[in-house]
């Protein structure tokens, strides 16, 4: 083997590295992600279960209604972690396309892509979708509340 096909080899492994470092940032993110609906949905659903066992249908009304601003708070976080993943996923496209690394983890040069602006990530699909579900819960429990008081 020549120098120049060991050299290229070396920064090949390098490159294979640096993007092994990059997913498991993804990964991270992702479990991040989870475990966000995970807390919200339970949080949701535990007082929820509470109130109607424990609370008068009035104080249940305004519990739920008070319950919009975890739902909205747990929506901010998790489109947090969804954006961070995504300029993550364009560093690693980069990094795959390249023979060599410096080993970089900046994400800036990303943030200015449609796709990663804040408001799109935070009315992406994925998360209209299980936020709205949420949502839709807490204002069939109002009316139930409501009506039944």
């Amino acid at each position: 083997m020549t120098r120049a096909s060991e050299s290229c080899k070396d920064q090949r492994t390098e490159v294979i590295k640096h993007l092994e470092m990059i997913q498991a940032v993804i990964t991270r993110l992702a479990q991040n992600s989870f475990m966000i609906k995970s807390w919200s949905l339970t949080l949701i659903a535990g007082v929820v279960l509470l109130l109607y066992r424990y609370f008068k249908s009035e104080d249940g009304v305004y519990l739920i209604i008070l319950l919009l601003i975890p739902v909205f708070g747990f929506w901010r976080l998790d489109a947090f972690y969804l954006r961070q993943e995504r300029l993550f996923r364009n560093l690693y496209d980069d990094v795959r396309e390249k023979n060599d690394t410096d080993f970089s983890m900046d994400t800036r040069a990303y943030e200015h892509k449609d796709r990663n602006k804040p408001l799109s990530v935070f009315f992406s699909k994925t998360l209209q979708i299980f936020y709205s579900i949420e949502i839709t819960f807490l204002v069939f429990a109002f009316l139930a509340f409501f009506y039944l008081s």
